[in-house]
């Protein structure tokens, strides 16, 4: 075997959801986020979903149903960034709480899909959990939280991006940290929008 098909063997083992008897009975949503790295739309999710985020935020936090896979859990956690909804909002923040400090890989990766999430819908409340993200060992996911911080547009995260930047040494996190306070330092200096 290629060593290239090998690789695609292994990505559609590895994000391929576990195998039930009965493949008819998954929800639809656990259809749509059963595909390889394909995230549906909301106006998709919320069609299948009736408007009740609540069996999207299952998928995400479900840790012992063997019929959610690792990577259908990530693409929930990233789904469940395109909802401007508290019930959303506080998974989101929930799952940094839970995973900010994990050595586990698929923590990292749900921490990861996380702080994207939360960066897309939060705002000035959610500010202190993706700060919380800035001192991860794991250069990926400070620079995702440092990218979020920047997406809530509050002026509230001008003291963690800038704290985070005066001491910062690797240069991937320093560009989005960059990056980020470009986007923000106009409402640092006026103090908001």
């Amino acid at each position: 075997m290629s060593r290239h098909l090998a690789l695609a063997a292994l990505a559609l083992l590895v994000t391929a959801p576990a195998a039930r008897s009965n493949v008819l009975a998954r929800t639809r949503v656990e259809q749509m986020l059963s595909g390889f790295d394909y995230l549906p739309s909301r106006a998709t999710l919320d069609t299948a979903l009736g408007g009740d985020l609540t069996g999207l935020v299952l998928l995400a936090t479900s840790q012992t149903n063997p019929d959610v896979s690792p990577g259908m859990r990530v693409r929930a956690y990233r789904a469940l960034g395109q909802f401007d909804s508290d019930l959303a909002r506080a998974a989101l923040a929930n799952a940094i709480v839970a995973y900010r400090d994990s050595d586990d890989p698929m923590a990292r990766m749900y921490l990861l899909a996380a702080v994207e999430g939360l960066g897309d819908n939060g705002g000035a409340a959610e500010v202190e959990v993706l700060a919380s993200a800035l001192g991860n060992e794991l250069l990926d996911v400070r620079a995702a939280a440092a990218l979020a911080l920047a997406e809530t547009s509050s002026a509230a995260a001008c003291q963690y991006l800038r704290g985070q930047n005066t001491h910062e040494t690797n240069a991937q996190v320093k560009a989005a940290l960059q990056t980020a306070l470009g986007l923000i330092d106009p409402l640092c200096i006026t103090g908001g929008p």
